[in-house]
């Protein structure tokens, strides 16, 4: 990975050390309420770069301040702890159906989920293929650049469906179950994908299969398609969602 050259190297530094003491307080923070003058003592830090630091974590949610107990973990680390436990139910949940996808197709299948504009892969099972598409935990992409984007909008409202694919059909993807994506650039990557419900019906995630064009004709898209729409479906059931 490199440094982005748009920041001067002593304000990456500032950067850095501004947040790894943030991190630090929410770790002093995290067992028990802590006073600002015990965090101080604790990290080192003075007691204005501590209130800054303090107050800016506040801000955000991430620690909430009682005047008699001091500072606390806040509302907005435990939603993302709730959060990060129910990825990882996700994750064990779906990848029996990853493996399986891809051990039958000799495709490389992969889980996604939405954050913003972008699309975070955070499941996969590799190509068995010669030439095998490959994407790694983690990696993002552009929500309108990928079929796993489509599926996870799939129940957008129309207007934000528009903004990202001006061209396509809603209702199209809808009725088929699945979307499907064939890159413009390079090895032209084909890929199709199907969204992942939670009992209340909600798209919380998307299941995807992805494959070079020579492996890949009009009708193996479709019926791949189908076969990922199986697949997230019965993902979908055992996450609680009833069709």
């Amino acid at each position: 990975m490199t440094l982005s050259p748009s920041i001067p190297l002593g304000e990456r530094t500032d950067v850095s050390r501004s947040l790894m003491r943030a991190l630090d307080i929410l770790d002093a923070v995290s067992t028990g309420p802590i006073s600002l003058v015990d965090i101080t003592t604790r990290l080192g830090l003075t007691r204005s770069t501590a209130y800054r630091l303090a107050s800016a974590l506040v801000d955000r949610g991430l620690l909430r301040h009682d005047p008699r107990k001091g500072y606390q973990l806040g509302p907005r680390i435990l939603t993302l702890g709730a959060m990060a436990h129910e990825s990882a139910d996700l994750i064990a949940i779906a990848q029996p159906s990853l493996d399986a996808l891809s051990l039958e197709t000799g495709d490389a299948t992969n889980l996604a989920i939405r954050d913003g504009e972008h699309i975070v892969y955070v499941g996969r099972a590799p190509s068995r293929r010669l030439l095998a598409v490959r994407h790694q935990l983690g990696d993002r992409n552009r929500v309108d650049a990928t079929a796993l984007g489509r599926a996870l909008l799939m129940d957008a409202p129309s207007a934000v469906w528009r903004a990202s694919f001006p061209a396509e059909s809603q209702d199209t993807l809808i009725a088929e179950g699945f979307s499907r994506h064939i890159g413009e650039d390079g090895e032209r990557i084909c890929c199709v994908a199907a969204p992942v419900r939670d009992a209340s019906g909600e798209i919380i995630a998307a299941l995807s299969l992805s494959s070079a064009q020579q492996y890949m004709s009009a009708d193996q898209m479709d019926a791949a398609g189908r076969q990922v729409a199986e697949a997230a479906t019965a993902v979908s059931r055992r996450l609680g969602w009833t069709p």
